[in-house]
C-alpha cells in the first residue's frame, strides 16, 4: 500500500508520505520492513491517500495484525462482506 501511496502522490518520498500521514519517517520504514502495521487511524489516512475504501484497508490491516485464529476469522469475515458491497456499487 505504501507503493500505491507513492504513486498516488506523484512519487512522493517516504519522508513526504510520513508527513502526509502525520507519523515519523521511521514509522514508514517499519511498515516497509514488516516490523509494524499501521494503527487504525493511520490505515484510514493511508486509504484516503490511496483512494481506497477505508473499511477494507482497516480490516486488512487488522487481519495482518491478528494474533489469534478467532481474530483472523473475524477480520476475514469482515473483508468478505466488504468486497461484495464494493462490487455491487461498481456494477450499478
Amino acid at each position: 500500500m505504501l507503493e500505491r501511496a507513492k504513486t498516488a502522490t506523484g512519487g512522493a518520498s517516504d519522508y513526504r508520505i510520513a508527513q502526509l500521514l502525520g507519523v515519523p519517517r521511521t514509522t514508514i520504514s517499519n511498515y516497509r520492513t514488516g516490523l509494524r502495521v499501521p494503527e487504525n487511524p493511520i490505515a484510514m489516512r493511508l486509504a484516503d491517500l490511496c483512494g481506497l475504501d477505508p473499511v477494507e484497508v482497516v480490516a486488512s490491516v487488522n487481519l495482518e495484525r491478528a494474533k489469534s485464529e478467532t481474530d483472523r476469522e473475524l477480520w476475514k469475515m469482515i473483508l468478505t462482506r466488504c468486497r461484495p458491497v464494493k462490487a455491487r456499487k461498481i456494477g450499478h
